[in-house]
């Protein structure tokens, strides 16, 4: 007999590997970072009721349109709140991408990761700090236990070699 109950392993280490990177993704389309937790958590509960039924050839794709239309629902149900805002309708339309636009802004993500990995470790951390996670310069140079300056110089290191061909 079968426990529907136990999680895959499988599940689970996509969930711990891909976390951050989701929340990021929804934080950024949400605008909301306690949202975006929510909804990572959210989506991996829906996944790993999945994984167990069936054979998932790229799990991090199937969590990440999970949580894109957790996303979706609840920027139209706050829409419908009349909590427009705190979500503006813009962002729903922006959650609803074309297929061709899809794969092109996968390429370009492609292109953008193998930068982020090039650069050295504590300009990468500061520029993610501020991108990623919408931090200030202050916020970062507190957080890292840097000067602000070494925040600035770093992020201009990171958009000097980004901003390469």
């Amino acid at each position: 007999m079968r426990n529907n109950n136990k999680i895959p392993d499988s599940c689970l280490q996509c969930y711990v590997h891909h976390r951050q990177q989701l929340v990021a993704h929804l934080t950024r389309v949400g605008g909301c970072r306690a949202l975006a937790e929510d909804l990572a958590q959210d989506a991996w509960l829906k996944l790993a009721q999945v994984m167990p039924e069936q054979r998932l050839d790229n799990p991090k794709a199937y969590l990440f349109r999970i949580a894109t239309n957790l996303l979706r629902d609840a920027l139209r149900h706050r829409a419908l709140l009349g909590a427009s805002d705190e979500c503006p309708l813009e962002l729903i339309e922006a959650v609803q991408a074309d297929p061709c636009g899809l794969v092109e802004n996968q390429c370009a993500l492609q292109c953008v990761l193998r930068q982020l990995d090039d650069l050295p470790p504590r300009c990468r951390e500061v520029f993610e700090l501020a991108r990623l996670e919408g931090l200030s310069q202050a916020e970062i140079a507190e957080r890292l236990g840097i000067s602000v300056n070494t925040v600035i110089a770093q992020l201009a290191k990171a958009r000097q070699r980004l901003e390469r061909p």
